[in-house]
């Protein structure tokens, strides 16, 4: 009879043993190889993107005198 409320204790005594521990580092971790490495690309990368804004930039301003010239030949010929 007395080993009964042992054995109901026993769950409760093994998920508090197998309960996780609070985790605490004891000093920070940084890898300065790799925080370069992503620094060169994000340089790289922020190069591309204004090539591609001064590209488009310069593709509007094409298409631009195109319509202008377009409007402008238009004007000339007259309404038919």
């Amino acid at each position: 009879m007395s080993l009964k409320p042992a054995l109901r204790c026993l769950p409760f005594l093994f998920c508090t043993a197998i309960a996780p521990q609070r985790a605490a580092a004891q000093f920070e971790v940084t890898d300065p190889l790799h925080m370069a490495v992503n620094s060169l690309n994000w340089v790289r990368n922020y190069s591309e993107w204004l090539t591609q804004i001064q590209t488009q930039y310069t593709q509007i301003q094409n298409q631009y005198s195109q319509i202008a010239s377009l409007a402008e030949n238009l004007k000339r010929m007259g309404s038919p």
